[in-house]
């Protein structure tokens, strides 16, 4: 047939080689088949590998089941079980009650912003840990709910602030968040400032840690060199979206 050809029957005149319409597709025309297509969903990691050129392609299909990829190319390692039963946004969050979650990255020394939400089954023990070779930071709790943000050296024994937050509830889910800007590193919980610690977060490579602790996390982000809140706000409403400073996004989706 030559392209773009025209035809007329009947008075209306169609492009046989483009004109849904008047192709068939089986018994059926192809319009009428397009129109019965059921909607496709596509994940975070699907539109990766739409989006990949072939290296980035190969190398997203080497993810097997103790590690994965999150949206700004970071290997995450743990075997964390992903549940639709809770989750803040989207279809799913990840369960850490045998398993932990970390991935590598360079941080500090810059301002940044460390924030996720977390639903926990026991309102003790460590939910987060930024691990590096001479600073760490995290957040804990004792049976008492002494504790919040703690620091030092690899092993981040130290605690600062003590019997200054109180447990969190159970069965709920909590927003969390770090920043740092000057000096100052700030833990918020729910929006609500629960600790200001003078501490000079050096920049290095730091192992960013979920320990298996009893609960759920959803929503992690990571923005280098910008610290988002030095006072209360309110907690994101929706999930979070990739900016230019991100540098690690996972939806658990």
């Amino acid at each position: 047939m030559a392209k773009n050809a025209k035809f007329k029957f009947d008075d209306e005149e169609y492009h046989f080689e483009k004109d849904a319409d008047v192709i068939k597709y089986g018994d059926k025309k192809l319009s009428t088949a397009l129109n019965e297509l059921a909607p496709v969903k596509s994940t975070g990691f699907g539109r990766q590998l739409l989006a990949a050129d072939e290296a980035d392609f190969r190398r997203l299909l080497e993810v097997g089941k103790e590690y994965f990829w999150d949206e700004c190319q970071n290997r995450w390692t743990g075997t964390p079980k992903l549940s639709t039963a809770y989750k803040k946004f989207g279809e799913s969050s990840a369960y850490l009650g045998s398993s932990g979650l970390y991935t590598n990255l360079v941080i500090g020394g810059n301002p940044f912003t460390i924030s996720f939400w977390m639903r926990p089954s026991s309102n003790t023990g460590t939910f987060f840990r930024a691990i590096g070779a001479a600073q760490s930071f995290g957040f804990t709790l004792n049976d008492k709910g002494y504790g919040g943000i703690y620091y030092g050296t690899t092993s981040a024994s130290t605690v600062a602030g003590g019997g200054m937050i109180s447990p969190p509830s159970t069965g709920t889910w909590h927003h969390v968040e770090f920043t740092y800007t000057g000096g100052t590193l700030r833990l918020f919980i729910g929006g609500t400032l629960k600790h200001t610690f003078g501490y000079t977060v050096s920049r290095e490579n730091r192992r960013i840690q979920f320990p298996s602790f009893s609960g759920y996390v959803d929503e992690f982000r990571i923005i280098d060199g910008r610290c988002l809140h030095t006072a209360a706000f309110t907690p994101p409403t929706s999930a979070y979206t990739r900016v230019g400073d991100t540098v690690s996004l996972l939806h658990f989706e």
